[in-house]
């Protein structure tokens, strides 16, 4: 078949670990109690990130 098609074909069982199944558990729970934040574009996420970190730094180092 490799001769005919050159194409070489591998599969292989997947298993996931107790890890990963518990871990996808605990995000399923996170969807369903609203506990997720989606955004529309990369820079979207980022613009959020950039927001939790001005907020962190403002409350750490309040003015007096």
């Amino acid at each position: 078949q490799i001769a005919r098609t050159k194409r070489l074909t591998l599969e292989m069982d997947e298993k996931p670990t107790p890890y990963m199944i518990e871990s996808l558990k605990k995000s399923e729970e996170d969807v369903k109690a609203g506990r997720v934040i989606s955004f529309e574009s990369g820079q979207e996420a980022l613009d959020y990130v950039g927001s939790l970190i001005h907020d962190k730094k403002k409350h750490k180092h309040p003015k007096h």
